[in-house]
């Protein structure tokens, strides 16, 4: 009797643990494709909204449509993101990815309540807003030596706010979500990215860290890094630090 209650609870605690494991999981890993861009930042809390914890989540969505996904882990930066949000490729027939140009929604996944917080609100790092729009570019097909080219996917620095209203936390208004947020990168004409008081080919060197998704660069260097000001970091901006020497 007692080995059979034994064997009973046993099973129990298993479903139990398989039903916990699988409210934990709410966004799969997208699928991959040639056309990527890059975000990172922080997510900001506000008005009393979830704080991220180990196993929180952030899903990118195109069209209602799973194109981006990172999992918070504990450590001294446990509020910061980075990931790549995959695009339509033009090699498919299929529409697989976000297409050019439109809208892209984050949602939260807070894992302990098992709630997903929808309509982030984006800001730049200088707390302007702004609809954040795809605008990846292809993956070259080949690789350099020492230099993981599968990276060099252009990259937008930005910060997702999120609040305690799950239908709609953080999201903006149309009163004020009509900004591109165009401008909130270093003023054009501003090439010296390190700071250091001139421009040299450090400041290149610090655009392609950036474009290979170095884990050194932080997000001011990321926004720094956005010379011409349209809020994405691409080849453009080195070839401009280069020729403004």
């Amino acid at each position: 009797m007692r080995a059979t209650l034994w064997v009973n609870m046993c099973v129990m605690g298993l479903v139990l643990c398989s039903i916990a494991s699988s409210a934990r999981a709410q966004f799969s890993t997208p699928a991959s494709t040639d056309v990527r861009q890059r975000v990172a930042g922080k997510l900001i809390t506000e008005s009393g909204g979830p704080v991220p914890q180990p196993g929180d989540q952030l899903g990118a969505f195109a069209d209602d449509e799973l194109v981006g996904s990172f999992t918070f882990i504990s450590g001294s930066s446990a509020t910061e993101f980075a990931f790549v949000i995959f695009g339509d490729s033009e090699t498919t027939s299929e529409v697989d990815g976000a297409k050019q140009g439109v809208k892209i929604e984050f949602r939260f996944f807070d894992a302990s309540s098992n709630v997903t917080y929808l309509g982030l609100g984006i800001k730049s790092e200088s707390g302007e807003t702004f609809n954040y729009t795809f605008a990846g570019q292809m993956v070259p097909p080949f690789d350099l030596p020492g230099f993981p080219i599968d990276q060099l996917v252009p990259t937008q620095a930005l910060d997702m706010v999120v609040t305690n209203d799950p239908t709609n936390s953080g999201g903006l208004s149309s009163a004020n979500n009509n900004g591109s947020g165009d401008g909130s990168g270093t003023p054009e004409g501003d090439f010296d990215i390190d700071g250091d008081g001139k421009v040299t080919t450090r400041d290149a060197a610090m655009v392609l860290r950036i474009l290979s998704g170095s884990a050194s660069v932080t997000a001011a260097e990321i926004q720094r890094a956005d010379v011409n000001g349209d809020q994405v970091v691409n080849t453009e901006d080195a070839i401009a630090v280069l020729r403004n020497r």
